[in-house]
């Protein structure tokens, strides 16, 4: 496994939507990671369609995990 963009070990959000962009050349293993942030606070719900759509997809492919209140 290669090493996250240090922004995403972070949990930056803006950084993560970058990513998810194509804004700067990223592994598949960081584009999971950053469609996992989304999930996990959940703005994937709070953008545009295509985001939530792109997240559900990723859920029931099980490439990423539904994020699950405590």
């Amino acid at each position: 496994m290669t090493a996250l963009h240090p922004s995403l070990q972070a949990h930056d959000i803006v950084t993560a939507i970058q990513v998810i962009e194509g804004s700067f050349p990223s592994t598949e293993t960081e584009q999971l990671a950053a469609w996992q942030l989304l999930i996990d606070s959940g703005i994937a719900w709070q953008l545009q369609g295509t985001y939530a759509r792109g997240a559900q997809a990723l859920i029931e492919q099980g490439l990423v995990e539904a994020h699950v209140k405590a």
